[in-house]
């Protein structure tokens, strides 16, 4: 089951305020772990990547859990 991820936005000047977090982007995959039916990878373009990080299937991650990173 994927659901969409939160998307970068781009400002036009720096934060000034103690009220936000941020990090820096940084390149590679971002991967969206899905075990709603069955463990599943996709990327932010809904595109399953299952068979590409078959290691992560291995992981003992609850039902019914998302993880986004």
């Amino acid at each position: 089951m994927f659901i969409s991820p939160m998307l970068l936005h781009k400002i036009d000047k720096p934060l000034d305020s103690n009220d936000y977090v941020s990090e820096p982007k940084m390149d590679g995959f971002r991967l969206i772990f899905s075990n709603i039916e069955e463990k599943k990878l996709y990327t932010r373009h809904k595109t399953d990547v299952t068979t590409r990080f078959p290691e992560l299937l291995n992981l003992d991650i609850p039902k019914g859990t998302v993880l986004d990173g």
